[in-house]
């Protein structure tokens, strides 16, 4: 099978390749994205499917505060990529977020649910704007659109609230984390991620994935401390966006999606790995 990859050289592309580079033709897209050209050149290329995984991620200061960022480039990087398999008939599995959902008062979220990020959330809204491209360019047989929550065992190339804990722990330091310590937050590791973009290549639809179920900054320190032996010095800031608790039955029912790690066995490695590093 010949797989396109954008974005192979961020996290989830690059991992994905080590992980799967021998079962596939995996080829990369190393131009700019929102060079529309440059994509429909890559997309003449005769894939089975490829895997749009190149975004501009959210950037957070040092006490886990968002920082002003333009996500425009992922909407029109998305436009091309959608356009082009439009005219190519080529399928596309698209790496979204959770943050695309409206809160639901703590209930758990399906695909079916509400679309409204919230009104701060600029990376959200241009995931959503992504989404909507796709579903308009695209047959419904020719997509697959991954909702993703929280991702964590990133480190060293990326950390999330986790990871920083974990680091703070191996090293023993006090952590600055941004988010109130009462949001809900709902998580999911790196190679849950990997196994299930592995398992939309023959499938279609939207899928949200995640472990299924969402943790508050104290049910945190409690799982590190129980794992650890340590009690993690966290400072909690006052950054208080929507709760998150996605369902992920239809991943579970329809692609098999079974995570490996939940929050407890997921936190026991990233520590594990923390301590190689």
């Amino acid at each position: 099978m010949k797989i396109g990859i954008t974005g192979s050289s961020g996290l989830i592309g690059s991992l994905f390749i080590m992980k799967y580079g021998h079962d596939y033709d995996l080829i990369q897209f190393s131009g700019d994205m929102t060079d529309f050209e440059a994509v429909n050149k890559f997309m003449k290329i005769d894939f089975d499917i490829v895997f749009h995984l190149a975004s501009v991620i959210p950037k957070y200061d040092i006490n886990g505060m968002p920082l002003d960022q333009s996500f425009s480039s992922n909407i029109v990087g998305t436009k091309n990529i959608a356009k082009a398999a439009s005219k190519f008939n080529t399928k596309v599995i698209f790496t979204s977020t959770q943050r695309v959902y409206e809160n639901k008062n703590q209930l758990k979220i399906t695909e079916e649910d509400k679309l409204k990020p919230d009104d701060k959330d600029e990376y959200g809204k241009s995931k959503l704007e992504s989404e909507q491209i796709i579903q308009n360019f695209l047959k419904p047989d020719n997509f697959v659109i991954l909702r993703i929550s929280n991702i964590y065992g990133t480190s060293p190339t990326r950390f999330s609230i986790i990871d920083s804990i974990a680091e703070s722990l191996v090293l023993n330091k006090e952590v600055k984390i941004g988010l109130n310590q009462k949001i809900l937050r709902d998580y999911i590791h790196i190679d849950d991620i990997l196994t299930a973009l592995n398992l939309s290549i023959k499938h279609k639809g939207i899928f949200n994935i995640s472990e299924g179920k969402s943790y508050d900054g104290v049910d945190l320190i409690n799982f590190f401390n129980i794992i650890s032996g340590k009690t993690p010095k966290i400072t909690f800031g006052n950054n208080s966006p929507n709760h998150i608790i996605l369902d992920n039955t239809k991943a579970r029912d329809q692609m098999g999606f079974v995570p490996k790690y939940n929050l407890s066995n997921g936190i026991e490695k990233v520590i594990f790995d923390m301590n190689k590093y």
